[in-house]
């Protein structure tokens, strides 16, 4: 309950929306608020048994509630069974990041209720094309390893709602 509030609060504290448009959209929100993100919610994917390990508990620590999984193929029903606010890409390979970062930005790009997951991608080598190209896909943030932990945290912080 609380969090529809904090929804509508913000829904409605909009200063660019106004009379019946505000009102329309609250009522969507209320129809599909299972589509709704959840405030502090990430899906962190990640091959690396230990990175990933690092990688979850510093978001734990951070205050964020985690769901962790090893590869692409969890990744979306991951995201919308947790309707996760955040997804942290943490993939070896750097096409099934692309392919992922694609199946997310065009599965929520059809649900009007939800703004599309932010993605952060958390790379290791990468040329200055491939980030631009990755940005352009549709991530937000792009982390070059190796980073700290409190960097990725702050990532987040800078995309999440909480």
């Amino acid at each position: 309950c609380r969090q529809r509030i904090g929804y509508f609060i913000g829904l409605r504290a909009s200063p660019a929306l106004g009379g019946r448009e505000r009102d329309e959209r609250v009522l969507v929100a209320v129809v599909g608020r299972e589509t709704a993100a959840r405030p502090g919610s990430v899906v962190l994917v990640d091959e690396n048994p230990r990175q990933r390990a690092i990688t979850e508990s510093s978001l734990t620590a951070g205050g964020y509630r985690v769901t962790a999984v090893d590869d692409a193929s969890e990744a979306v029903e991951s995201v919308r069974r947790s309707r996760a606010e955040v997804v942290v890409l943490g993939l070896d390979d750097g096409s099934s990041t692309l392919d992922l970062i694609r199946r997310l930005r065009g599965r929520f790009a059809a649900i009007p209720v939800s703004p599309p997951p932010r993605i952060v991608v958390a790379a290791g080598e990468i040329d200055p094309r491939r980030e631009r190209f990755t940005r352009q896909l549709g991530a937000d943030i792009v982390l070059r390893r190796p980073f700290e932990p409190d960097d990725l945290v702050a990532a987040v912080r800078r995309l999440a709602s909480v």
